[in-house]
């Protein structure tokens, strides 16, 4: 073992030990500019399904199969977890605006307002390091709340600040009747535990998601670059 000694290699070098691997590639503008804009280390990642070994790809494989492969990977990804953001968009809205109405846009910092008083230290102090993060992404409503309203966030607020993950935590160790009343009159027919249950469960397959595409994408990618010519793939 010992420090990483090699030296960085410009984005020709690259489509030269590509082609020097087997792949069929051409030192074009457009191939260029697909691996800049990709980045070679990653690139490099959907390329070993298409070896045959080490360092070597199969015979006739082509830079456009390595490139869709990663497209639908992009594709995939999007579709999943843009449906996840989008329901916990909902959820976090609907929550906030029903709790807001019912108990006051600090309900939360009601000692009475959790089922237990751990559950709301320990809201609060996952809030603390929601907000951390938030102040890292330069979200600039956390400083503006924070500086103006000495650093008491309305619920709403704590929402967008806050993973589904703490969302469904904070949801489970609402009171049982808020839950039921939330359930109830906002999404009709679905039970309390339902509704937790879901939460729950959307918050862990949103940790699979990543696991799930990455295994889907080293099974799927060689068999559906083989037949490229029969899918439609959108350039990006």
């Amino acid at each position: 073992m010992g420090k990483y000694n090699r030296v960085a290699t410009t984005v020709e070098k690259q489509v030269d030990i590509l082609f020097s691997r087997g792949l069929d590639i051409t030192n074009s503008t457009e191939v260029r500019q697909k691996i800049e804009n990709i980045g070679y280390f990653k690139l490099k990642g959907y390329c070993f399904p298409f070896y045959d070994q080490k360092d070597h790809f199969s015979s006739g494989i082509t830079f456009d199969q390595v490139y869709e492969s990663y497209v639908m990977d992009q594709k995939l990804h999007l579709c999943l977890l843009g449906l996840i953001v989008r329901v916990e968009a909902q959820v976090k809205s609907r929550l906030g605006s029903f709790l807001a109405l019912k108990y006051g846009p600090l309900c939360y910092l009601d000692e009475d307002f959790f089922r237990a008083s751990e559950y709301q230290s320990s809201f609060l102090n996952k809030m603390t390091d929601d907000e951390a993060k938030a102040e890292n992404r330069h979200e600039l409503y956390a400083s503006h709340y924070r500086g103006t309203y000495e650093n008491t966030f309305p619920i709403w607020v704590a929402f967008e600040m806050c993973s589904l993950g703490t969302l469904s935590k904070f949801f489970s160790d609402m009171k049982t009747a808020d839950q039921k009343a939330f359930s109830r009159n906002i999404y009709g027919g679905v039970t309390n535990k339902r509704l937790e249950n879901w939460l729950h469960y959307l918050h862990w397959f949103e940790i699979a998601v990543h696991i799930i595409v990455e295994h889907l994408r080293d099974l799927l990618l060689p068999i559906l670059s083989f037949h490229r010519k029969t899918l439609s793939f959108v350039r990006i």
